[in-house]
């Protein structure tokens, strides 16, 4: 499979996910954690679209995100 080019970086901003997965990796970071493995998952509450199912592709961005998952200092000064 070819490889797929790295996300823009005003695109992987670790504020595009909810208040929740926030907590969860401050929780992480302040027990020391952070530099452990661990598994989380990708989902979504309803089908997009009023669809009956949903085919998973995009795997590799998903993995690409969580690898280069961060928060900057301007990050943290808006939260």
């Amino acid at each position: 499979m070819e490889r797929l080019p790295d996300i823009p970086e005003h695109f992987n901003n670790p504020l595009f996910t909810d208040f929740y997965q926030i907590t969860m990796s401050y929780s992480y970071f302040k027990n020391g954690k952070h530099n452990e493995q661990a598994s989380f998952e990708a989902f979504f509450w309803e089908c997009p679209f009023k669809g009956k199912f949903t085919i998973f592709a995009g795997l590799d961005e998903v993995v690409n995100y969580i690898k280069t998952f961060k928060f900057l200092d301007t990050d943290i000064e808006y939260l």
